[in-house]
């Protein structure tokens, strides 16, 4: 009951985590935006996605413990985006059934998928570890879904999307008169850019509740953890472009 209710506190934790952490990877990402046509360069992937581009700029940032840290979370992240593929090909859900049937619908579909996952491991079985990761399933896949139908996501990325926009597009974008049209071709623009790295870190806040990880300072800023390091110049703070004041 006690490893049941730590797990629980933890996924929740993590949660929170994830949408405090949010708006800090939206600065990264604009702190990072340009040298993604020089990633594709370097990985000689021209069609390499700009969610990618900036996952992988990330990790070049960080010290080789947080490396760890940061491949751990990719590969739940991985798994997570599987399992939420299977569930919306194979759960049938009536969007305007009670939360408890779309639920009943979800964990469903996730025992089927677990059951499919592990069809080849003769050692695996519900009673041991099984119904552990169903449970952190339930929970991940809520946080996504969480996610992808709020209008959390939509609502952030029209205030503060326009970091995430190339100078060109940016320009483009502006050029609308219309108010409306104009926040709606932000979301269009940047909700596939942006909904992929929000769903990583949702990832990486569990990951991080999964063992004891070292952090440096710099790590803890780039995995979007503190907003800056003081003393460290180099690293951009918002609170900076805030404080600025022209000559």
């Amino acid at each position: 009951m006690m490893s049941q209710w730590l797990r629980l506190s933890n996924d929740r934790y993590a949660m929170r985590l994830s949408r405090q952490i949010e708006f800090r990877f939206m600065w990264r990402f604009a702190i990072l935006k340009t040298s993604f046509q020089e990633i594709r360069t370097e990985l000689n992937d021209p069609q390499l996605s700009s969610a990618d581009c900036f996952l992988y700029a990330i990790r070049q940032k960080l010290s080789s413990k947080a490396q760890k840290l940061f491949l751990r979370a990719q590969t739940r992240y991985q798994r997570y985006s599987k399992l939420l593929s299977y569930v919306k090909q194979n759960a049938a859900i009536d969007a305007a059934a009670p939360e408890r049937q779309i639920e009943g619908a979800h964990l469903k579909a996730i025992i089927d998928f677990e059951m499919a996952e592990k069809q080849n491991d003769d050692d695996w079985t519900f009673s041991v570890g099984g119904i552990a990761q169903v449970l952190d399933d339930f929970f991940i896949l809520n946080e996504y879904l969480e996610i992808q139908k709020s209008d959390r996501l939509p609502s952030w990325c029209t205030r503060y999307g326009v970091f995430a926009l190339l100078p060109e597009e940016y320009k483009e974008i502006n050029a609308i008169e219309d108010e409306v049209a104009k926040k709606q071709a932000v979301l269009e623009k940047v909700r596939p850019l942006l909904e992929p790295v929000l769903s990583f870190f949702v990832a990486f806040c569990h990951a991080l509740q999964e063992d004891e990880n070292e952090l440096t300072a710099v790590d803890a800023y780039w995995l979007g953890l503190v907003d800056e390091v003081f003393g460290n110049k180099e690293l951009s703070a918002l609170r900076l472009v805030g404080e600025h004041k022209d000559d």
